[in-house]
């Protein structure tokens, strides 16, 4: 995990893999003037699977992808989860992942909030990689158009939704550097109860998120 300003959703999400990982890398981008620093290290108190790295960033668009390559230096484990700090994983869809020598690449699709009780359509489309496996491979092309996917790849969808807080969080890297994800109020889907339980206790945690859609 890489994180710039993500303090209203870093602990929430992180907390959510930390019991099912070995190790979890989250790099600071240097650039950061939130509490993350802080909420990390209230984290890592309670956790011993916690690395926290910092990174200098003075060119964004090719030292962001330096800092997430950077992530994988040292990484002995077979697999890589690459998590983003607004991404929640419900425990029911962790614990139904299976890995198979089958498949180099495994990818999830997403309920992109809006609101407390809808998700934007085409943002929760995608089948977006996630998960590789740890053959040496590095992150190519500049930040917000990088990949890690290697030529020949051979890609499961796993039948499981994470829940991606990217509409409802502070603005952050992409509004930046131009390259925020734009979507409207228009193309809106309702999510189960499940996903709204876990959105409802987002919002109890962090009952000052800045610009909440809807309810």
């Amino acid at each position: 995990m890489i994180v710039r300003d993500g303090d209203d959703t870093i602990e929430f999400c992180l907390e959510s893999v930390l019991p099912y990982v070995k190790r979890a890398i989250v790099t600071v981008d240097s650039r950061t003037e939130d509490r993350t620093r802080d909420v990390l290290a209230g984290i890592k108190a309670r956790w011993n699977n916690l690395e926290v790295r910092e990174f200098a960033i003075e060119n964004p668009a090719i030292d962001l992808v330096e800092m997430r390559n950077s992530q994988l230096i040292g990484v002995r484990e077979p697999y890589i989860w690459i998590i983003d700090a607004d991404e929640y994983y419900p425990k029911s869809a962790i614990e139904k992942i299976r890995f198979s020598d089958m498949f180099e690449t495994y990818a999830f699709q997403c309920w992109a909030i809006w609101g407390k009780d809808k998700a934007h359509w085409s943002s929760s489309k995608p089948q977006i990689a996630r998960i590789f496996k740890n053959d040496g491979r590095r992150w190519r092309g500049k930040f917000g158009k990088e990949i890690l996917r290697s030529e020949g790849d051979r890609m499961k969808l796993l039948g499981l939704r994470y829940v991606h807080l990217t509409h409802i969080k502070k603005d952050g890297w992409r509004k930046e550097m131009g390259k925020e994800r734009v979507a409207d109020g228009k193309h809106l889907i309702p999510i189960p109860q499940d996903v709204i339980n876990i959105v409802n206790n987002f919002y109890d945690k962090k009952h000052n998120v800045q610009n909440v859609r809807g309810n």
